[in-house]
């Protein structure tokens, strides 16, 4: 008889056990799906930031683009003022390319003038005394 009690009791317990088990189960699928919403809350939330963000750089871009614009034509006037000072400023450039391919030779020719041609006499500076030694 103790033998159908301890049965008994261990068919019991292995019931209860089989019971609880199903139960940390269900609690654990429970606590996954819990979780799994809140990833997807937090990248839905993640993409509405995002968004806005993108949404508040453009209007503070678009903003200060004006401003800057409004600036530069403020500043230096129109695009046909900038024109004609481009025009002006290449004007500039190009003769003072001219100018140096002009000089060019010269310079090159003073170069090798002053190269070529030393002066073999020792300055004054240079013999100090040594006149009276000699």
């Amino acid at each position: 008889m103790s033998c159908i009690l301890n049965y008994r009791f261990y068919l019991f317990y292995l019931h209860i056990m089989d019971a609880n088990i199903s139960k940390l189960l269900e609690a654990e699928r429970n606590a996954n799906r819990i979780v799994e919403e809140a990833q997807k809350e937090k990248q839905a939330k993640i993409k509405e930031a995002e968004a806005y963000q993108k949404q508040q750089i453009e209007s503070i871009r678009t903003e200060e683009e004006g401003k800057f614009n409004s600036y530069i034509n403020e500043k230096y006037g129109n695009k046909n003022e900038m024109e004609a000072i481009e025009k002006e400023v290449e004007i500039e450039i190009s003769q003072m390319k001219e100018k140096f391919n002009n000089g060019r030779a010269g310079v090159i020719e003073l170069l090798l003038k002053n190269v070529i041609d030393v002066d073999l006499e020792v300055p004054d500076v240079v013999k100090g005394e040594y006149d009276k030694i000699m």
